[in-house]
C-alpha cells in the first residue's frame, strides 16, 4: 500500500470515529437535557405540592356554613388543642392509677380513673369530629348572636380572660374577691337578724365529714360549747404582675399546642361568652309546658324473647305483671314497666315514634328494636299537654341552645347550606 493510499485510510477511519463520538454526544446531550427537563417537572411538581400543602390548602375550607368559611388552617390548630387536652388526661389518669397500685382499698378510685384515661384515648381519637362540630357550632352561634344583637365587649372578654387565668392557678381575681367579701358581710348581716331557733327534740342528722373535722350525729342540747373551729386559708388574690406572667405563659401554651395567635386566643373566648349568653336566652324561652305522653314497656334482649312476651300479652296476662317476669330495664322493671310522663325528646327517635303513634289507653306497639334492645311499649294516658317536672325542665333549659344547634344545622344541610369538605387528609400531621 502506497503511502497516499495509508493517509486516505487513516483520513477515513478518523471520520468514521469522529462521527461515532459526535453520535455519542448528540446521545448524552439528549440524555441530559431529557434528565434536567425530568427533574425539572419533578421538581416543579414537589414545589408545587409543598404550596399546596403549606399556602393552598390551609386556606381552603374544611366547610362552608351558610356562606361563611371555616379554614383548614383553623381546623387543624382546633384539632390539635384538643388532641393535646385529650392527651394530657389521659398521662395525668396513667399517673394516678400508678400511685394507687395494687391497694384493693382504691379499687374504685382506679375503675373511675380507668373510665377517664378509656374517655380521654377515645376524644383524642375523635378529635377531628369533634373540633369540626365545635367549630359550625361556633359560625351558628356567631350567626344567632348577631340576629339577636347579642354582643361580648372587649372589657367582658378581658374579664373573662382574667377569671380564667386566675382559676387555672386557683387564684381570685380582685373583683371576685370583692364580691365573695361583699357576700359575706350581708350573709352575715342577714344571719344576725335572725331569730334565734328553738333546739329541736330529734336527733339533727350530721353534716358530712370534712378533711379537718370528724362530725357525728348528737341530740342538740338547749346549751352548746363553743369549740375553736381551723380558720380557713383564704385564696390568693391574684396581682397584676402575676397575671402578666400566667396571661403569657396560656398564650404560649396555645400557640405552642395549637399555633394559635392572641387574638385568635381571645376569639376563642369571645365564642364561649357569646354561647353564654344565647344558652341564657334559650333556657328563658323554653316553655315550662309540654306535650307528653304516659307509656309502660318491657325490654328484652331477643327477638324471640320479646314475640313470647307479645304472646303472653295477647293471651291476656296484665302487662305489669310480664314487664316484671321478663324486663331486663331495671330502672322500670320492678314498676311493671311505668315509665311515667315524659315529653318528646326523651326517648330514641324508633321508640318515640311508635309511642306517639298510640292513640288508646292499653294499646300495644309492635316489637320495636332499639340500639338497647327489643321493647313492647302499653300506652297508659295518651299525649297531652302537662306541666313539665322539675328534673324534665331543667334538662330542656339546659339543652336549650345544644337543641337549637343541632336543628339549625339540620335545616342548613337540608337547604344546602352546610356543605363539608372535610377528609382524613385534611387532618394534622
Amino acid at each position: 500500500m502506497t503511502k497516499k493510499s495509508r493517509r486516505k485510510e487513516h483520513a477515513a477511519r478518523t471520520l468514521v470515529v469522529e462521527a461515532r463520538e459526535a453520535r455519542e454526544r448528540a446521545r448524552q446531550r439528549k440524555y441530559w437535557t431529557a434528565a434536567a427537563i425530568i427533574g425539572a417537572v419533578l421538581g416543579l411538581i414537589l414545589i408545587a405540592a409543598v404550596i399546596d400543602r403549606v399556602l393552598v390548602q390551609p386556606g381552603q375550607p374544611v366547610a362552608m356554613v351558610d356562606g361563611r368559611p371555616i379554614s383548614t388552617d383553623y381546623f387543624q390548630k382546633y384539632v390539635r388543642l384538643l388532641r393535646a387536652e385529650a392527651q394530657n388526661r389521659y398521662l395525668t389518669a396513667q399517673q394516678q392509677l400508678q400511685q394507687f397500685g395494687d391497694d384493693p382499698t382504691m379499687a374504685q378510685f382506679k375503675s373511675i380513673i380507668q373510665q377517664n384515661a378509656a374517655q380521654a384515648q377515645q376524644d383524642m381519637a375523635t378529635a377531628s369530629q369533634r373540633a369540626y362540630d365545635a367549630l359550625v357550632d361556633a359560625e351558628l352561634v356567631k350567626a344567632e348572636a348577631a340576629t339577636r344583637g347579642v354582643t361580648t365587649s372587649d372589657a367582658e372578654v378581658q374579664t373573662e380572660i382574667d377569671s380564667l387565668v386566675a382559676q387555672g392557678k386557683g387564684w381570685l381575681t380582685v373583683p371576685q374577691a370583692t364580691a365573695q367579701a361583699a357576700f359575706a358581710i350581708t350573709a352575715t348581716a342577714t344571719a344576725q337578724v335572725q331569730p334565734t331557733a328553738t333546739p329541736s327534740p330529734t336527733p339533727t342528722a350530721a353534716p358530712s365529714p370534712t378533711a379537718s373535722t370528724a362530725v357525728t350525729a348528737t341530740t342538740p342540747t338547749t346549751a352548746t360549747t363553743d369549740a375553736p373551729q381551723p380558720t380557713p386559708t383564704p385564696q390568693h388574690i391574684m396581682t397584676g404582675d402575676e397575671y402578666k406572667i400566667e396571661y403569657q405563659n396560656l398564650l404560649t401554651y396555645y400557640s405552642r399546642i395549637g399555633g394559635f395567635s392572641e387574638e385568635e386566643y381571645r376569639q376563642l373566648v369571645r365564642v364561649q361568652l357569646l354561647q353564654r349568653k344565647l344558652q341564657a336566652i334559650f333556657a328563658n324561652q323554653v316553655e315550662t309546658d309540654a306535650e307528653q305522653i304516659h307509656l309502660r314497656h318491657l325490654l328484652v334482649d331477643s327477638q324471640e324473647k320479646a314475640d313470647a312476651a307479645m304472646a303472653r300479652l295477647k293471651a291476656g296476662e296484665v302487662f305489669t305483671d310480664v314487664a316484671k317476669d321478663v324486663s331486663i330495664d331495671t330502672g322500670s322493671k320492678d314498676q311493671g314497666g311505668d315509665l311515667g310522663w315524659a315529653p318528646r325528646g326523651t326517648y330514641v327517635t324508633a321508640f318515640e315514634d311508635a309511642a306517639f303513634a298510640l292513640t288508646q289507653p292499653g294499646q300495644l306497639s309492635a316489637v320495636v328494636p332499639t340500639q338497647f334492645g327489643f321493647h313492647i311499649i302499653q300506652l297508659v294516658d295518651p299525649a297531652q299537654k302537662r306541666p313539665l317536672e322539675a328534673s324534665a325542665l331543667a334538662s330542656k333549659r339546659s339543652n336549650a341552645l345544644r337543641d337549637f344547634l343541632t336543628k339549625k344545622r339540620s335545616d342548613l344541610s337540608a337547604a344546602g347550606k352546610l356543605v363539608s369538605y372535610y377528609s382524613p387528609a385534611k387532618d394534622p400531621k
